[in-house]
């Protein structure tokens, strides 16, 4: 069976959620599957990590088009015309729409599959030929652009918010099949395509170097994501102006560290009294090697969270709200510690730094937790029966651990 990925976002290089789950993705079917690829890229330095995706794809092409001030003013307007938000508007490209038909026409894929919903822009010509489409939505949409649960965003936020949710119930319906990272999100797409399926998030864990926090003491606390994400933005701001200066009245020594791609003003001007914002950091993996804590102050959003996974996976223990963990088979005070205010953020933050045996047991757990149920490896199952779904009976899929 030959799967195309279409991915707005090149999976390579993968610094933020969507192309962390996208390579993943596409490494492990690769594993039993041919599998193709066509991805978007702004930066000259990502088209040319393209020879990476062919390691793993038999059809490459990246479409490097950097986005010209001309389009960002017509993709804003058109957001404002649409009401839609921007960043769906900004993701569409002409020269990756065609790359996607010459594809197609080159390659014949069986099914072709879109890594987000920026991605699904470009499912129109495969559903012209009759190519069954996967829609893999990595969260619901809407309830990112609706924005917290109350207060003046939210209200002006609501068309805005609606017209999203009828733009990924059209893509659910249109395709053979949805695939979602949790599985209330699942459910909220069966209600108009009744093949969605729940495919949790994952890494491949055993590229992840384990670090004990016993190795870690003394390193700063730390929140992980992608800053242009207005939940991440919000959950920086509440670590650094209102869990931090908490843990600093009792460890005047304790750095703050905020690391992600594209912050904003706001979290920008934290930066000063103990905490540091790095952006487009090339190394990711240096940082967390380093860092003694994470915490995820997150109240609103979807989907579930990668960067909970990675600090898992690395050895850093979690302190985090019910809202940062949904999707994920974490349990509280077993694989990480559960807050709900800034004030007991900072005192789970600081029981953990006192208590290093305790951060030692909570990460061993978290990471045994990640290995059985958020490793590609144990999905590879999964994802053969979705395929099989999709394929039909008169499409193989190979499987080479026969």
């Amino acid at each position: 069976m030959k799967v195309l990925f279409v991915c707005a976002q090149s999976p390579w290089p993968a610094r933020s959620g969507t192309p962390i789950r996208s390579q993943g993705w596409i490494k492990t079917a690769a594993q039993f599957l041919e599998v193709g690829l066509v991805a978007l890229t702004r930066s000259r330095a990502e088209a040319a990590l393209a020879s990476e995706a062919e390691r793993h794809c038999a059809y490459v092409r990246i479409v490097m088009e950097p986005l010209a001030k001309r389009q960002q003013v017509h993709a804003r307007l058109l957001a404002l015309t649409r009401l839609m938000p921007f960043y769906y508007q900004e993701y569409w490209s002409r020269p990756l729409q065609r790359a996607v038909s010459a594809a197609i026409s080159e390659w014949h894929p069986d099914a072709v599959q879109a890594e987000w919903i920026g991605s699904a822009h470009y499912l129109d010509a495969p559903l012209a030929d009759s190519i069954p489409c996967i829609y893999s939505s990595h969260n619901l949409e809407h309830l990112v652009v609706a924005g917290p649960n109350a207060g003046l965003r939210r209200l002006l936020a609501w068309p805005f918010a609606r017209q999203m949710g009828r733009v990924e119930r059209t893509w659910a319906e249109r395709a053979a099949l949805v695939a979602c990272v949790t599985k209330a999100e699942a459910d909220w797409f069966k209600l108009v395509n009744p093949c969605s399926h729940f495919v949790p998030n994952a890494l491949m864990v055993r590229d992840y170097h384990f670090k004990s926090p016993l190795e870690r003491q003394g390193g700063p606390v730390a929140f992980i994501g992608h800053l242009g994400y207005p939940p991440n933005q919000a959950a920086a701001v509440a670590l650094g102006r209102q869990v931090y200066p908490h843990l600093r009245r009792s460890r005047p020594d304790l750095q703050c560290v905020i690391a992600g791609l594209k912050p904003n003003r706001e979290v920008l001007s934290l930066v000063g009294d103990g905490v540091a914002v790095y952006d487009n950091v090339e190394n990711m993996a240096a940082i967390w090697s380093r860092i003694s804590l994470l915490i995820c102050p997150l109240t609103w959003g979807a989907g579930s969270r990668i960067k909970l996974l990675e600090a898992a996976a690395y050895g850093v223990p979690i302190v985090a709200t019910p809202v940062s963990v949904e999707g994920l088979n974490f349990r509280p005070d077993l694989d990480y510690m559960a807050a709900n205010s800034p004030i007991e953020m900072a005192e789970k933050a600081l029981e953990l730094i006192l208590d290093c045996h305790k951060a030692k047991a909570l990460a061993h757990r978290a990471r045994e937790t990640v290995l059985l149920e958020h490793d590609w490896a144990a999905l590879i199952p999964r994802l053969q029966k979705l395929y099989a779904a999709v394929g039909g009976s008169g499409v193989r899929i190979r499987d080479e651990s026969q």
